[in-house]
Order: C-alpha cells, then sequence, then structure tokens
C-alpha cells in the first residue's frame, strides 16, 4: 500500500485532536493509502517531544519552514493560532503539498486569493474544518479529490472573510 507522508504543524488541542484522526483512519475506511505519520512541528521541543511520542510520530522539528520543503511529504495539517493559518497554507502550496487546516484558513480576501492562486496552479487540495468536521472526513475527501475549483473555494473563502 502507498504511503501517504503527513506532517502536522502544531501540537496543542486540535493538533492532538488530528493526530487521533489520522492514526485512526483505516480504522474507518478502506484505504487505498496508508497514512503515515511522518513529522511533527512545534515551537517548545519538550513538549514536540512528548506529543510525538504520545501520538506516534516518526519525527519532529522546530521550524515549520524546515517541514513544508521536505520532498516526501504529502499533506501538512495546520493546527496553529488562526493568525498563523495563511502564512502557512501558502508556503506549503507553494511547496506542492495538500492541506488541511482549521478555520479560517486566511484572515483577509488578499490572502485567500493568493492562496487560491497557488492551489490551483499547483492543482492541491485544501480541506478546511468549517463545520467541525474531524480529519477522518477530511482524509476521505483527500483520497477522492485531487484538485479544488476555484470558484467553490473562493466563495467559501469570501463568504466567511467579507
Amino acid at each position: 500500500m502507498k504511503p501517504l507522508n503527513i506532517a502536522i504543524i502544531g501540537t496543542q488541542f486540535m493538533g492532538k485532536a488530528h493526530s487521533n484522526a489520522w492514526r485512526k483512519a483505516p480504522r474507518f475506511f478502506d484505504l487505498p493509502v496508508e497514512p503515515v505519520l511522518k513529522v511533527a512541528c512545534g515551537q517548545k521541543i519538550d513538549t514536540l517531544k512528548r506529543f510525538a511520542h504520545r501520538w506516534g510520530w516518526e519525527e519532529t522539528e522546530t521550524d515549520w519552514r524546515q517541514v513544508i520543503t521536505r520532498e516526501e511529504i504529502d499533506v501538512v495539517a495546520i493546527c496553529v493560532p488562526t493568525a498563523l493559518h495563511a502564512e502557512i497554507a501558502i508556503e506549503a502550496a507553494k511547496a506542492g503539498k495538500h492541506i488541511f487546516c482549521e478555520k479560517p484558513i486566511a484572515l483577509s480576501y488578499s490572502q485567500a486569493q493568493e492562496l487560491e492562486h497557488k492551489l490551483l496552479q499547483m492543482q492541491l487540495l485544501l480541506s478546511e474544518d468549517r463545520k467541525q468536521r474531524k480529519s477522518l472526513q477530511l482524509l476521505q475527501l483527500l483520497l477522492k479529490i485531487h484538485v479544488v475549483q476555484s470558484t467553490e473555494l473562493l466563495k467559501s473563502l469570501k463568504n466567511n472573510l467579507l
């Protein structure tokens, strides 16, 4: 089975929720890929090491920029404070990564447009947890869809930002 290498940025509550969902996804769905908890990223090394050990992440990193440029990473789960979502998501899209992110994905319409442009250019998926759905459902979506439709994404972002 082909691995789906996941990186998570953020180790607090939502990082734990997403980690749990990624670990349990194969129990809920017959997946054509195997989710691999490849690298966890956080700021405090002691907390990060405990998080990685508890949830089964293979590696740790304190610099999210290093994480998103790693060639083997397929998906970046963004579980950090809201003000950091857009910057990390835009850079992850530039690096060719699929993105799972807590809401809102951006704090301005211009950030949303920049992200949309990169996603469409790279034919990537963005999943925003708008209705408190957890990553199990998002993983199923990732496996079925590989291109974000621009009008759907932009309408969603515009309605939430304006």
